[in-house]
């Protein structure tokens, strides 16, 4: 499964592709309203996460969360590209479903360093909406799953 977007010739890094479980595997994507109560080990008894790093072609040490320097490094229009991935939003962040509203919640805590203005900009919304967006806690995982997500599309980038 893992191996299907080189198989077929498909653009773009194999972890990163928006079809793969690799990013669910790692913690880099979470799906509201998806709860998976299972253990892999127990599911799946022969399965080794470190197998998988090397199907889609990475190294097999486990992914670190981005650190906050690192993440501002990147800039705002990647976190929230990064986020609408990892919380499976529409990439526009157009209308007000719950994938959306959480992962514009989502990008306005972890951009508290940027400004109002460029967090309004980002999300293309008003500045007021920006500020009552910092008010309000993200949905569980979230943060976790975009600065995971963050890594991940960094490590892909360095192969």
């Amino acid at each position: 499964m893992l191996e299907q977007p080189t198989k077929h010739g498909l653009p773009g890094h194999p972890a990163l592709w928006p079809g793969s479980c690799f990013p669910d595997l790692v913690g880099a994507r979470r799906l509201p309203g998806l709860s998976l109560r299972l253990r892999l080990s127990e599911a799946l008894p022969r399965f080794r996460l470190r197998s998988a790093y090397a199907h889609v072609g990475l190294a097999p040490a486990p992914l670190q969360p981005l650190d906050d320097d690192t993440q501002r490094g990147l800039g705002i229009r990647r976190l929230v590209d990064a986020a609408s991935a990892a919380l499976a939003a529409d990439p526009a962040l157009i209308g007000n479903t719950d994938p959306v509203v959480g992962t514009r919640i989502t990008v306005a805590q972890l951009a508290s360093a940027w400004p109002t203005s460029e967090l309004a900009w980002a999300l293309d919304i008003t500045p007021q909406a920006a500020r009552r967006l910092r008010t309000r806690a993200a949905p569980d995982g979230a943060v976790e799953a975009v600065r995971l997500r963050l890594a991940l599309e960094e490590r892909a980038r360095a192969v």
